[in-house]
């Protein structure tokens, strides 16, 4: 499971982020893409897949940063995401005035973000089916760690986000998409894939 550790210095907020990667999972533990379902949400799985699209670099909020906009008032706050939800301050401790908090911008933290389009291998779809695909986000160090056309095993977390009715509403449909937050990429050996080509035309 992926564990995230935040360093912590006399009482200050959280610093640098320290992940845990999990990878390397038996054979049998490594899952075919068809098979991942509903039941393996919020549960670590790993696929094998092809990779056949990459997005360009994306950031991500990680921490927010908020001031007060009551005159007179320099308040600030800063706070970190939590699953990639804001939790905007509702009340300023040196005014008290409530729901006055503006986000900065500029003084916000990113990281970098990056969604990846994966495709299940030649030798695991059934005869006359279409392959399935899946899309995988990665983070900070992970990205631009694949291109399009490596057989790679993803390591990661399986996640479902709601679907909006229409984008300037709140309200979310019934059915939810599913993708992969990436732990680790465990890239196939070219030369074992150049022997299981020649193997195959043999």
């Amino acid at each position: 499971i992926l564990v995230r550790l935040f360093s912590r210095v006399r009482g200050h907020p959280p610093d640098v982020p320290i992940q845990a990667k999990v990878f390397n999972l038996l054979t049998a533990d490594v899952r075919k893409m068809r098979d991942v379902g509903p039941g393996d949400v919020g549960h670590l799985v790993a696929v094998k897949g092809i990779v056949i699209r990459t997005s360009d670099l994306i950031p991500e909020m990680v921490i927010a940063n908020f001031k007060c906009s009551t005159l007179n008032c320099t308040m600030s706050k800063v706070v970190r995401l939590k699953n990639g939800i804001i939790e905007e301050p509702t009340s300023c401790e040196r005014c008290n005035a409530k729901m006055t908090f503006q986000i900065v911008h500029n003084l916000c933290q990113y990281g970098d973000k990056q969604i990846i389009k994966l495709q299940e291998t030649p030798d695991s779809i059934p005869a006359g089916e279409t392959p399935h695909t899946i899309m995988v986000m990665c983070y900070d160090d992970l990205y631009d760690s694949v291109r399009p056309g490596d057989r790679v095993t993803v390591t990661g977390v399986c996640r479902a986000q709601g679907l909006r009715s229409q984008p300037n509403q709140r309200t979310e449909k019934s059915v939810l998409k599913t993708y992969i937050d990436v732990i680790h990429f465990e890239k196939a050996s070219s030369r074992r894939v150049a022997e299981a080509n020649e193997e195959e035309s043999v």
